[in-house]
C-alpha cells in the first residue's frame, strides 16, 4: 500500500473507530504523512467522536 492509498482510506472512514483502527493497523504510513496531514486526521477523528457522542446522548 502506498501512503496516498492510506490517506484516501482514512478520508473514507465512516466512524472514529474505523479511522482509529486504520491508523493503528498502518502506523508506519501515518508516521510518514506530512505533519499537516497527521493533524488533519487527528481533527477528523475529534469531529467524528464529537458527532458520535451527540448522536448517542
Amino acid at each position: 500500500m502506498q501512503i496516498i492509498e492510506f490517506w484516501y482510506m482514512c478520508l473514507s472512514a465512516n466512524s472514529s473507530q474505523e479511522l482509529l483502527n486504520l491508523v493503528k493497523k498502518h502506523k508506519w504510513h501515518f508516521e510518514h504523512l506530512k505533519p499537516q496531514a497527521q493533524e488533519y486526521l487527528r481533527n477528523l477523528y475529534k469531529i467524528y467522536r464529537k458527532n458520535e457522542e451527540a448522536l448517542y446522548k
